[in-house]
């Protein structure tokens, strides 16, 4: 059984160690505001606080469409079978029902909230907790003690707005949440799609997630979407379940595309060409630090030689490269091997000894 590491919990990674300054923000009943890119695990993590404090979580997504009797409420129409006359009645919106009952709130791309929108939050972020309902007989709504607002945002990322400066005052605690390190990423997805014991093959996933940040590194300028890690999930839960990597990116991965034919292909290639069976791989052992190893055609490769490298870069182009064997480990890299070029390591997918 994969161990985890220690600040993998229920799903969710702690990868900077922020949790006990969050639990503290919480405690003292601080507005949070949660920063990063699609899909990095903004609300999700609200989701395991909510869990952790045996709270009751609503989520509200703001859009264009969103209105605001969502938010505070409406008069909806009700037939009154005793008078036989058409009533109406008010319900509560998603905010003055969680301030009643004590429960939490997460607003999910808050940046987006338009003037009229943001206004009906300023009285509930600041010191008087509270909104009065205009439309309701202009009642005043307080907030329970245990009622507790969470924001989530990609403000600053590519395609997205800042919220306005009333809003980012009321954010007693800012927190920013990225993608994970590949190791950690990798662990998440064996992590998430684990059942009976039995996830994605770990090397499957490592390399899930390889391509995933060649689409993360590449310039801004190309538009391209952002690939979150819930997306991966999806693909390596598809994979788990028996479907070939190539044929599952193409109804998770691919599609992000949209009409891109061009991009599409080149994607295409990078994913067929990672995932086919490599003969010449490392053999190791697991988690042991090994002076050498053999690769498939018999030769011996071990610490200090040239070897050769294919891998993807910045471009998504399958490039040949010279490097030199760093360290032969295992529980370093599902390939066993790393080297070093001459902008830096890197982890290769396929190796073979340099022509001499």
């Amino acid at each position: 059984m994969l161990e985890l590491d220690s600040n993998i919990q229920n799903g969710f990674v702690d990868e900077e160690g922020v949790m006990p300054i969050i639990h503290k923000s919480i405690d003292l009943g601080f507005n949070c505001g949660f920063r990063g890119p699609t899909g990095c695990g903004k609300t999700f993590l609200v989701q395991e606080l909510a869990r952790q404090y045996n709270k009751k979580l609503s989520i509200l997504n703001m859009t264009v469409d969103t209105e605001v009797e969502e938010i505070k409420g409406r008069l909806v129409p009700k037939y009154n079978k005793g008078t036989k006359e058409l009533e109406f009645q008010w319900v509560n919106g998603v905010l003055v029902d969680a301030m009643l009952n004590g429960h939490w709130l997460v607003i999910e791309e808050a940046n987006f909230m338009n003037e009229e929108l943001a206004s009906v939050f300023y009285s509930v972020m600041d010191h008087r907790r509270n909104i009065q309902l205009d439309e309701h007989e202009n009642e005043l709504i307080k907030a329970h003690e245990d009622f507790r607002l969470f924001l989530t945002m990609n403000w600053g990322y590519k395609g997205t707005t800042q919220p306005n400066d009333a809003i980012r005052n009321r954010i007693d605690a800012w927190f920013d949440l990225r993608y994970l390190p590949q190791d950690k990423e990798t662990d998440l997805l064996v992590q998430r799609t684990t059942r009976d014991g039995e996830g994605v093959k770990r090397e499957i996933a490592y390399k899930i997630v390889d391509i995933a940040n060649q689409f993360r590194k590449r310039d801004p300028s190309e538009n391209l979407p952002d690939v979150s890690t819930r997306i991966l999930l999806r693909w390596s839960s598809m994979v788990r379940e028996g479907i070939e990597p190539d044929i599952a990116a193409e109804y998770n991965l691919i599609p992000l595309l949209r009409y891109d034919e061009i991009e599409k292909a080149k994607i295409r290639e990078i994913v067929k060409t990672t995932f086919e069976k490599q003969e010449k791989v490392l053999k190791v052992t697991k988690g042991k630090q090994l002076d050498s190893a053999v690769i498939g055609d018999g030769n011996t490769i071990k610490v200090g030689d040239s070897v050769e490298c294919s891998y993807a870069d910045g471009k998504i182009e399958v490039q040949e490269v010279l490097g030199i064997v760093q360290s032969v480990k295992s529980d370093a890299n599902p390939d066993g091997i790393r080297v070093i070029l001459n902008k830096g390591w890197m982890h290769a997918n396929q190796l073979r000894l340099a022509k001499k």
